[in-house]
């Protein structure tokens, strides 16, 4: 738990009219345990001094703002006092805080006049400062100011006793701290939008869930180990599909790219590494779409035929016969082949087209569906809402002329139409599947076609070339054919080791996947802690809710949510329909949440630092009922501490027409209080 004994503003200010003479400016405040209010005129300066008491603790980004931008010009630039105006020299803060331990520190941040990225932590307080205790310097904006042992967040949550800040699940896939300054939007409630929502002054730093992990982490809930073991196991079983699917992209690319084919693998990783020793590649032979042959016998085979061309080497002049016979054979093959893959790429084509025009068909059924499901929904929730007087699809009107009296016609319920259409798509989607994987196979056929009449068109070219050689050289087909096959041997003994290579990378993507699965299967969660805990909070909740006069929703119809959506928030909840208790409530009934809220988790929740800080709680002229109720219940938490920022202004009409008077609250109850009589910065002693 934390404690904030005092909070200091030190500016050294001069006036333009005499610069060379430079005085001490600033305020000093006491604070102790209990309830502690600042309270003064709306313009007396309070805003300036909880931005200082925000901006000491290194949380100015609850204020929307890193740095000194989150301070107002009065501390870094100049200020008035009694109408006369100052300039800022230098300017720092100093806040003195205490642990449950006793322990007593300082903080130092400067603002203007010295680097206020870091703070000088000094061993004892404010007071103590003259003598020049024992200090050390922390970084503050800088990578890693959560874990590093100078970083001061890491300092500022060992020196608060808070149990370890766990590392969560980030929108990137990765794991981050639970950052302090997204922790403190539970306990400080600050005046610019603190008041809008629930938290609403939580810093952005891309944590998946970062209201439900916070209160998690206040409570000590299970579920925040639990979610958070989830979620990694989760995205674990995410990264392994991902590596199957990248490796089954590049199957499909070596055996496409060698016109063959392998079993059909599933996309999601195998169970059982031992499925894929059944996973073997073809190679498509010839032009028949069925003739596809292993690839280490079609290997074995170009190794036979090669070692046959090495003993038979041939002249030309005992080749030429042989070669004219094969010549006006490869013109017949190449003029069936041509023929053949003609007819092929027709069908072909007008398989592509039939897909292209399924496709967009069902695109139409889904803008169909879609109309529908509206008209669906107004039926439902109107049930004057009976028939329709134009169709849903074109929007043409209905009238009697297009419809004949004498014919009969079928007409189907909104709801009969759109079964009848979500299964038109069904049928429709069975169709593009299936056509999709044809298309795949015959894009593998064409392939293999324009290579072959390709290869046909060289064959014939080097024959003819052959036949003019003289007698007496070498056949030069036989040569190049010899080549040819050695370098296809080559090739596809390249292919088959890539593709051994793939389905090893397959295997040990299904050896992780399994693992992975068994630990996701045998993962076990005891809530009955957290439960408990929760039905305590709302317990508390509820009851000073309506101890503040909340009155939007009856009792029975808010809770607070147990799971998604909204989940550790109040809603409001009629039959099955649930929303945030803010889109039920009135604005100051929404007040009325934040304040029990915030301070039931201080009684309620086990990790909490014990203090909590409003910044104007009488928001949308709150009843005064209410704001007695507000004052006397957090000045009964007595081991606790709370800071209020409050307007002292008498003339403040509240919810029920009645004058507010701050004064007259405070008169009744125990508490600690810090007057601005005029100004919050005044001259100070040097």
């Amino acid at each position: 738990m934390i404690q904030i004994n005092r909070l200091k503003l030190d500016i050294q200010g001069y006036s333009p009219s005499n610069t060379a003479l430079k005085k001490r400016y600033g305020f000093d405040i006491p604070f102790k345990k209990g309830l502690n209010v600042i309270k003064g005129e709306n313009t007396s300066g309070k805003s300036t001094i909880i931005s200082c008491l925000f901006y000491s603790l290194c949380l100015e980004e609850l204020k929307g703002a890193k740095n000194i931008r989150a301070l107002d010009n009065s501390v870094k630039k100049e200020f008035s006092i009694n109408e006369n105006d100052y300039k800022v020299f230098t300017s720092s803060t100093y806040v003195e805080i205490k642990n449950d331990d006793n322990q007593v520190f300082t903080l130092k941040r400067n603002i203007k006049g010295g680097e206020n990225n870091i703070v000088k932590i000094f061993k004892g307080g404010i007071s103590e400062l003259n003598s020049k205790p024992e200090s050390k310097t922390v970084f503050i904006d800088r990578t890693r100011n959560h874990e590093s042992e100078v970083g001061f967040y890491s300092w500022f949550a060992h020196f608060m006793k808070m149990p370890d800040i766990p590392k969560v699940l980030n929108q990137k896939g990765d794991y981050s701290d639970l950052y302090l300054q997204t922790i403190f939007p539970a306990l400080f409630i600050e005046q610019t939008k603190g008041w809008s929502d629930l938290l609403a002054s939580m810093p952005y730093f891309g944590i998946k869930d970062n209201k439900q992990r916070t209160i998690e982490y206040l409570f000590n809930l299970k579920a925040l180990k639990n979610d958070v073991e989830k979620e990694r196991l989760n995205e674990i079983k995410k990264r392994i599909t991902e590596r199957w699917t990248t490796t089954l992209g590049k199957l499909d690319v070596l055996a496409t790219a060698n016109s063959g084919k392998y079993s059909e693998l599933d996309e999601v990783p195998f169970l059982d590494s031992k499925d894929l020793d059944f996973v073997s590649l073809k190679i498509l032979k010839g032009i028949d779409s069925d003739n596809f042959i292993p690839i280490n016998e079609l290997i074995e085979e170009l190794k036979e035929k090669k070692s046959l061309i090495n003993l038979q080497p041939k002249l030309i002049e005992n080749k030429k016969p042989e070669l004219r016979r094969i010549l006006n054979q490869q013109k017949e093959k190449y003029l069936d082949f041509v023929d053949y893959y003609n007819k092929f790429n027709l069908k072909y084509q007008s398989q592509k087209s039939q897909l292209l025009s399924y496709q967009n068909h069902i695109e139409e059924l889904k803008a169909e569906i879609e109309v529908n499901k509206d008209i669906k929904y107004l039926t439902e929730k109107d049930p004057t809402v009976n028939e329709l007087d134009s169709c849903p699809t074109c929007s043409q009107k209905i009238t009697p002329e297009i419809i004949k009296t004498d014919l009969s016609i079928e007409f189907k319920t909104i709801k009969g139409n759109l079964n009848y259409l979500q299964n038109q798509k069904k049928l429709l989607e069975s169709s593009i599947n299936g056509l999709i994987k044809t298309l795949d196979e015959k894009e593998v056929i064409n392939s293999t076609f324009i290579k072959e009449i390709s290869d046909l068109e060289l064959s014939i070219r080097q024959i003819k070339n052959e036949l003019l050689d003289p007698d007496s050289m070498p056949s030069r087909l036989e040569i190049q054919k010899d080549i040819l096959l050695e370098n296809e041997i080559l090739k596809l003994t390249k292919v088959e080791s890539d593709f051994k290579g793939l389905i090893n990378e397959l295997r040990e993507v299904s050896v992780l996947y399994g693992e992975n699965k068994r630990l996701i299967d045998n993962f076990k969660i005891n809530d009955a802690d957290d439960i408990l805990k929760l039905e305590n909070f709302e317990t508390s909740y509820k009851n000073l809710l309506y101890k503040f006069n909340y009155s939007s929703n009856k009792p029975f119809n808010v809770s607070v949510q147990r799971k998604f959506p909204f989940k550790y928030f109040p809603i409001s909840k009629y039959g099955k329909e649930i929303q945030k208790i803010q889109m039920s409530s009135s604005s100051s009934d929404f007040i009325r949440n934040i304040w029990a809220y915030t301070i039931s988790l201080l009684k309620e929740a086990e990790n909490h630092p014990g203090i909590i800080l409003f910044d104007e709680p009488s928001q949308h002229s709150m009843k005064s009922s209410s704001l007695e109720q507000f004052f006397k219940t957090v000045a009964d938490l007595k081991q606790f501490q709370i800071i209020v920022a409050a307007s002292s202004e008498e003339n403040n009409k509240t919810e029920d027409k009645k004058t507010y008077s701050l004064n007259n609250i405070l008169s009744k109850i125990e508490h600690n209080e810090y007057i601005i009589t005029e100004m919050s910065i005044q001259e100070m002693e040097s």
